[in-house]
């Protein structure tokens, strides 16, 4: 960030000086793709802030810095007679109009707002673009605005090197280089080691760099990055300075090789992709069934599509399916959630497609949810749509299987219903499964519903001579759901006789065994029929036998509850003769009248009933109906077909401007701790309207201390409110609720840090969503008396990583949120804000439920925007558990107190429980681990013990070995002379080793 005071003091830009170009770097290999990503520091190897002081771009002095860059833009600009000249991240605009001043040619300086005060009463003639160059959304909207054919001589100095998150920037420039490739931009910025510093890799000493680069590494991300490095070198800092400490890279970029550099990290489509799709299955590349069936259908109906497999154990792509590590290095995906790893990949590939226009994911394990809230609470471009495809979450597969599955899985329902809710748009293949959710609960808006059948590519057959049905062929998995029992009991001793009256000689079972307790008895159906197990069939296995037997099978299909199954296309579409249960989906799938023929009841007198009346049907009855479902299979093609091909780009929506109040609870905190958070709440890119601290009930001196020092080190607007006794944390927030006289409330813990875009980007989150109550992004735990101010996610202890979501699992272990997060103020004082009967912890928790319970959102923002100091002293560590569970269990509204403390009990326990099994758990793993390493040594011993047999066993075998042994048996007899001969030997064998050792 760059904020700027007016320009007073003359100004006088310094003379070109030659640049100083570097030789190395036509010698540079290609970098690796990973280099332009957080988890690399941006290619930077020097240590690198989390936070930056905000640069004051106003002329002090009378250094001008890196003057040499603009002259050699100059340079370049009438050389090859550009149209237009552009500085990202101008300042001030003097150096920008001391080279361009009275141009025939537009000149655009683009900054934040902060810096374009200057900005325009320094160079008027310039058009100035308003843009935080950390923003998605800013970017890309200027850079549509600023695109264009004319050739452009783009100016970026002094600037990365003060941006947390480079990406934003260089996207932008790259989009301005892309209508021309005759373009060229001109990087500059310090190269660290030639700073001087006593440590090489040292922080900046500039305490408003975040990292600083040296000239091969700014070259290797710039090459990373998609651009093409045409020079390098040296200039100097300043007209003062001649050490030649700064780097520069002049930079052009063609479209043709941007899109070869992108088919070579694994995007073939290149720029043209339009669409991610992200999948937990693809065929041929992990274990996938119907999920995984329809992403590729998907991919293959939509040519602008590229595909993320989310599967960390499969790392290499088939060459039409990315998988994380293709833009992601592989040690940093270990370290986080699958789900953030899905969020950080979209973050980069939204980096090198910046006209990425959708992201659709599979609702099933919630594999999307974090892409979901990112893009809810304003990380993402408001132009980026995210599109949910609900296959069927955990509920769906409880409903269809008939039971309740592990508590385990709760946090997955949880994460499902957030990537469902938090979603732009929500498809469906059926009203069923909508029906279904609703149900559940799932809150989704009708106009963003969609209900689009499966698309499907399989080969739709022509005429079929179809014989005597003499086959009945179960598909599916052997499981509840899939209804395998209900077929089982359908084969009573009356039913097969009568079977075996009409042809039926055979019957095959093709799917998995998944239960131990298969109700299948092949003895008993056996003495009926000849029976065929295909246990390990794969699809084109299971197409292969439908083509091969479509002509004299019946297939059954009597699955409970299913959604959508492909199984139904795959049967239909060979040409075969299916009866299926009236359950589910399976009655939308098809539209003809004739499908009613087709369905029975989920009982197993429905199934053998439907079964023999599916056996008197005539050839021609069976050709009617199977033409008539094709017929139909093809229109519901034709309908996915043109929703996978429409624009489904987001309209961008103009956020509201909310006003903003940071609280500070303080009672007695050590002031170098209050000290570091003023600090940082002096380096906001969004300075808050007011800050009000709250006094609990001080100590006098401390108040007085406090006030000194907020009056000396507090450069936003601020008041101080105290209490006359000490009311708990809950009453202090209470206290700046009450006072506070802005749209959004954000609290902070006296001893906490926010980082640089903390304001910003829970305000934004608000703006985004007029029903979010509170928004609280990811928290960074570091240890007191650590340099907390170092680069990196993860860089603490630990990442508090919110669901935003269930009441229910968050009775025991909060999942909602932590302290450092924002209310909606009108919402927060509807709900009575925070409860003050108790000063016991987990006050935030508490309230969280409440705002749950009471229908209200949180906006979880999934990433560190906040640092969290753990002491051993502090509230969390010092406060009693007891008092906290009777608080959560108080906290619920929508039950009797009576009843919530027994629902609080019964989780407590079954959490208790669940744990301690859990840690059996894992101590009988360890066990067994050990056990594996002691077979490992004793098999190792054993292998030891027969080697030094074989050679002891091979010695002797030796004549010289065998005459020795003769000879001590016989001496043996006679055992005073054995014993002076072995002694005489031993004295002749020491002898010659020390007589060798002498020759030696």
């Amino acid at each position: 960030m760059v904020k700027v005071k007016a320009n007073k003091a003359a100004f006088e830009m310094p003379d070109a000086e030659p640049v100083h170009e570097w030789s190395g770097l036509r010698d540079r290999d290609a970098p690796s793709v990973w280099i332009a990503t957080p988890d690399r520091n941006f290619g930077c190897a020097g240590r690198s802030r989390i936070i930056n002081e905000i640069f004051d771009d106003g002329p002090h002095t009378q250094v001008v810095w890196q003057p040499d860059i603009y002259h050699e833009a100059a340079k370049v600009f009438k050389l090859r007679k550009h149209a237009r000249v552009i500085d990202l991240g101008c300042g001030n605009a003097m150096k920008l109009k001391s080279c361009f001043e009275n141009i025939a040619a537009e000149v655009v300086a683009v900054d934040f707002k902060a810096s374009l005060g200057s900005a325009k009463a320094n160079f008027p003639e310039a058009t100035l673009v308003d843009c935080d160059l950390t923003d998605w959304d800013e970017t890309r909207r200027t850079a549509a605005n600023l695109s264009g054919s004319q050739p452009a001589t783009i100016i970026c100095s002094d600037v990365i090197e003060h941006l947390p998150d480079p990406r934003p920037l260089l996207a932008l420039a790259r989009s301005l280089l892309a209508g021309n490739p005759e373009s060229r931009i001109f990087f500059s910025t310090p190269d660290r080691h030639r700073l001087a510093y006593e440590v090489p890799d040292d922080y900046p000493s500039n305490r408003s760099h975040v990292r600083e680069w040296t000239l091969a590494e700014l070259c290797d991300l710039l090459a990373a990055c998609g651009f093409e490095n045409i020079r390098a070198g040296h200039i100097r800092p300043n007209k003062f300075d001649s050490s030649l400490s700064t780097s520069f890279v002049e930079c052009g970029f063609n479209r043709g090789k941007y899109g070869e550099f992108l088919s070579r990290i694994g995007i073939p489509a290149g720029l043209a992709t339009k669409t991610l799709l992200v999948t937990t299955e693809f065929p041929g590349l992990n274990k996938a069934g119907g999920i995984g069936t329809v992403v590729v259908n998907q991919h293959k109906l939509n040519p602008h599509s590229a595909v993320l497999l989310a599967d960390t154990r499969i790392d290499e792509s088939n060459g039409s399916v990315l998988t994380l590590n293709a833009l992601l290095a592989k040690e940093s995906l270990e370290s986080r959630p699958i789900e953030d790893n899905v969020l950080k990949f979209v973050e980069q590939l939204l980096f090198f497609l910046p006209d990425l226009e959708t992201v659709e994911y599979q609702d099933y394990g919630g594999i999307g949810f974090r892409v979901a809230q990112a893009k809810h609470s304003g990380m993402f471009p408001g132009s980026l749509k995210t599109v949910v495809h609900c296959h069927g979450n955990l509920f769906y597969v409880e409903n269809a299987s008939e039971h309740w599955f592990d508590i385990d899985l709760q946090p997955i329902a949880e994460k499902e219903k957030v990537a469902i809710e938090r979603s732009d748009e929500v498809v469906f293949p059926t009203n069923f499964l909508r029906t279904l959710y609703e149900y559940n609960g799932m809150e989704m808006r009708d106009e963003a519903i969609s209900i689009v059948p499966y698309p499907y590519d399989g080969a739709l057959v022509g005429a079929v001579e179809y014989e005597t049905i003499d086959t009945i062929v179960f598909v599916g998995k052997r499981t509840r759901m899939k209804g395998f029992d209900l077929f089982c009991d359908a084969f009573t001793p009356e039913v097969c006789q009568s079977l075996r009256k009409r042809g039926v000689t055979r019957i095959v079972l093709i799917g998995p065994r998944i239960d131990p307790e298969d109700p299948f008895d092949k003895s008993e159906i056996g003495a009926h029929f000849d029976v065929e197990e295909y246990a390990d069939f794969g699809h084109e296995q299971l197409l292969a036998f439908i083509l091969g037997s479509r002509s004299h099978c019946l297939f059954v299909q009597p699955y409970r509850a299913d959604n959508f199954p492909l199984a139904v296309y795959d049967v239909v579409s060979s040409g075969g003769t299916l009866i299926a249960a009236s359950a589910g989906g399976i009655p939308e799938i098809f539209q003809a009248k004739e499908w009613d023929k087709c369905l029975f009841n989920t009982t197993p007198t429905a199934l053998s009933s439907r079964m023999l009346e599916a056996l008197d049907w005539s050839a021609n009855d069976r050709a009617r109906l199977n033409a008539s479902l094709i017929g139909n299979l093809r229109s519901n093609n034709e309908v996915a077909t043109s929703f996978i091909r429409k624009d489904h780009g987001s309209k961008e929506k103009k956020s509201k401007d909310l006003s903003v109040t940071v609280l500070i609870p303080f009672y007695n905190t050590f002031l170098g701790y209050v000290e570091e958070l003023f600090w940082a709440l002096n380096e906001q890119s969004h300075t808050p309207n007011e800050v009000i601290i709250v006094d609990d009930a001080s100590e006098s001196s401390n108040v007085e201390a406090l006030k000194e020092l907020a009056g000396n080190a507090l450069r936003v607007p601020f008041r101080i409110v105290s209490h006359q006794t000490n009311l708990g944390l809950a009453g202090a927030r209470n206290t700046g609720l009450a006072e506070c006289k802005t749209d959004v409330l954000i609290n902070i813990d006296s001893d906490d840090i926010p980082l640089t875009n903390w304001v910003k980007n829970i305000v934004r989150a608000f703006a985004r969503d007029d029903k979010t109550v509170v928004a609280v992004p990811y928290l960074q735990a570091f240890e007191d008396g650590d340099t907390f101010n170092s680069w990196g996610e993860g860089a603490g202890i630990y990442v508090y990583r919110p669901i935003g979501e269930g009441y229910v699992i968050s009775q025991t272990d909060n999942h909602l949120g932590h302290a450092n997060g924002g209310v909606r103020v009108d919402s927060a004082k509807q709900l009575g804000g925070w409860d003050q009967s108790s000063k016991a912890k987990w006050e935030d928790w508490t309230f969280y439920l409440r705002v749950i319970a009471s229908g209200g959102r949180i906006a979880v923002i999934p990433r560190v925007d906040c640092l969290y100091r753990v002491r051993p002293n502090s509230m969390v560590r010092t406060y009693g558990d007891w008092p906290g569970y009777k608080r959560v269990a108080a906290a619920s509204d929508v039950l009797p107190r009576f009843e919530s403390i027994q629902l609080q009990r019964q989780l407590w326990l079954q959490a208790e429980k669940a744990r301690r099994l859990s840690a059996m758990e894992h101590e009988r793993a360890l066990l067994l681990h050990d056990k594996a390493l002691l077979e490992h040594d004793r098999a190792l011993v054993v292998q030891d013990r027969d080697q030094i047999a074989l050679q002891l066993q091979a010695l002797r075998s030796r004549k010289v070995v065998r005459l020795v042994d003769a000879a001590s048996r016989r001496m043996s007899r006679y055992p005073h002379l054995h014993h002076a001969t072995a002694r005489l030997i031993s004295f002749a064998w020491r002898f010659g080793g020390r007589l060798r050792a002498w020759r030696k």
